[in-house]
């Protein structure tokens, strides 16, 4: 039997119908029930069905045709009592800003501006409606033909949704899709302020106290701060990441993955698939399958890193070109909170000046996530392919790959307890990564570790500062099931004036592990079933370092 075509990257509701289709109709009738009246702001990863959502809402609600028969058997046809009342009654105003680009504050005004226009011309038919003053025809054919002054512009949206629901007598339904689209090409260009005091007016005169809507929907990426974007607005709504409202209808869930790979005979692929695209919305009972790197792994038969590809990751690479930041990124993975809590809104001018808005940042964005551990919450990376693009990232990995295969021989030193290897690796990587690093305290040597830990061991959960046993194991790394391999480390930073010898760094090594040993860090894992336990004292002096190992395997008592 001919299988229906894979669909990748298809934004359109009437052209994804006719491939393999994933139902998340039944999002009309949330938002019926729950927006009427207000305005939801969904933010998710790109690429995770924002834009085919927003498809589905302009065709199932629109006055301009007819199309019913494109929800025939979907979920939402199953509420015959919405599909009567609000099914092809409205005008739909779909403002799309995700291909905004420019390099220069002028450029992206002028993009934005243009995309007004083609908004305009799908509704040229205003500026002789009869229903309309003549005055609101010409401000009207005005921003169409790009004539506007800069107070017609600011209004646009407003003014349009005024104008239609002049026309048919009836409420309009305001779609943006991609708001933060202009916002984050501002920032990345240096004309953030100049592009915001053009682009605030346009979301915010359109949504705040807009009598005209029925509803409005907004899509992003990110939630930016109400001082930059939704100034005064007390009717938002917002589904996020790591929110249960509308969780269902971004991304795939374990179920829909299921189904998809078992249609197109790839069901034995399922915990591959999970490894590699799974890991999302873990905190909140339902976890969800990036969409996009799943059809492409359909498609392709193999796991690689399709998602990270799909557009820039300039902004992600803007902050950990400073290398501290991409130190803490790491010391906060394996954090636990005894709730989800962090900053949602977003300030581009000081997202990493604190961890809140890192992490809020790296969140909304699907590079971290939130999961379960215990009755606690904890910061994780979600899959293989965010953890490959870390390891890109933050190891600034050559097109030779030597930077990720030094770090992959660390991995598998420590995994073999090879002092030698595991002392040769630790060598290479600062001095290749920590040139021109000040590592003067022991605490810069434990974030460092700690970091490059973080990306390499997918499996397990590395924590720094742990309290354990009798006292505080500086770095511990437990794995997520039992009978699987632990890790603990204790750093010792010699201090000497002169610096020590090889055998003397070796002795300072020796005495980390015997505080392994002395101060029982080895109890947590021994709970959580963790064989064997391969412990590491570890000194460093200046760029050099010296490694004592020892395993130990507790299975048997």
């Amino acid at each position: 039997m001919n299988k229906l075509p894979v669909a990748i990257g298809i934004d359109d509701y009437l052209s994804a119908k006719t491939k393999y289709y994933v139902d998340k109709t039944k999002i009309i009738e949330d938002l019926i029930e729950q927006a009427l009246g207000g305005t939801v702001l969904i933010t998710r990863p790109r690429r995770f069905g924002k834009s085919l959502t927003l498809s589905t809402l302009e065709y199932f609600f629109t006055n301009e045709n007819d199309y019913s028969a494109a929800f025939v058997n979907t979920n939402i046809a199953k509420n015959k009592r919405i599909c009567d009342e609000y099914q092809n009654k409205y005008p739909v105003i779909h403002f799309n800003l995700k291909d905004i680009s420019g390099d220069n504050a002028d450029e992206i005004i002028a993009a934005v501006t243009d995309q007004v226009s083609l908004l305009y011309r799908r509704f040229a038919f205003l500026s002789t409606s009869e229903r309309l003053l003549p005055i609101e025809q010409d401000e009207f054919t005005q921003i169409m033909e790009k004539r506007a002054d800069s107070i017609l512009l600011r209004s646009c949206l407003r003014r349009l949704s005024g104008f239609l629901s002049k026309h048919f007598n009836s409420k309009v339904i305001l779609l943006i899709d991609e708001y933060d689209c202009p916002v984050e090409r501002a920032y990345e260009r240096g004309c953030y302020s100049e592009c915001m005091s053009f682009i605030k007016p346009i979301y915010s005169s359109a949504l705040k106290g807009n009598g005209d809507l029925l509803f409005a929907v907004v899509t992003g990426v990110l939630q930016i701060a109400k001082e930059s974007v939704f100034s005064g607005l007390n009717n938002l709504l917002v589904a996020s990441t790591n929110d249960r409202f509308l969780n269902q209808y971004f991304g795939f869930s374990e179920e829909e993955t299921k189904e998809a790979l078992e249609y197109y005979g790839h069901g034995f692929d399922f915990e591959t698939v999970r490894r590699w695209y799974g890991g999302y919305n873990l905190a909140v009972g339902q976890e969800m399958f990036n969409p996009w790197s799943i059809m492409s792994f359909i498609s392709n038969g193999v796991a690689d890193t399709y998602w990270v590809n799909t557009g820039s990751n300039e902004l992600l690479r803007m902050i950990f070109s400073d290398y501290p930041v991409g130190e803490r990124v790491f010391s906060l993975v394996g954090t636990h909170y005894p709730t989800i809590q962090f900053a949602k809104e977003i300030n581009y001018n000081n997202i990493a000046d604190n961890d809140e808005s890192l992490i809020s940042f790296l969140l909304q964005t699907g590079y971290l996530t939130f999961q379960r551990e215990g009755s606690d919450f904890a910061l994780a990376i979600p899959n293989q392919e965010i953890r490959d693009l870390f390891r890109y990232e933050i190891l600034n990995v050559n097109p030779s790959r030597s930077g990720y295969n030094r770090a992959a021989s660390l991995m598998h030193a420590l995994e073999q307890g090879d002092e030698k290897a595991v002392e040769d690796a630790l060598q290479k990587y600062v001095l290749d990564c920590f040139s021109y690093y000040d590592l003067t305290e022991e605490k810069d040597y434990q974030i460092a570790l700690t970091s490059l830990l973080g990306v390499l061991f997918e499996t397990h959960v590395v924590r720094s500062e742990v309290n354990a046993g009798q006292g505080r194991c500086d770095i511990l790394i437990s794995p997520k099931k039992p009978n699987q391999a632990g890790y603990l480390f204790e750093l010792k930073h010699s201090k000497a004036k002169r610096e020590p010898s090889a055998s003397n760094l070796k002795k300072i090594a020796d005495s980390a592990l015997r505080q392994i040993q002395e101060k029982r860090y080895f109890v947590e894992l021994e709970e959580r079933g963790a064989h064997p336990i391969h412990c590491y004292g570890i000194a460093f002096c200046k760029k050099n370092n010296a490694v004592s190992y020892q395993t130990l395997d507790l299975s048997g008592k």
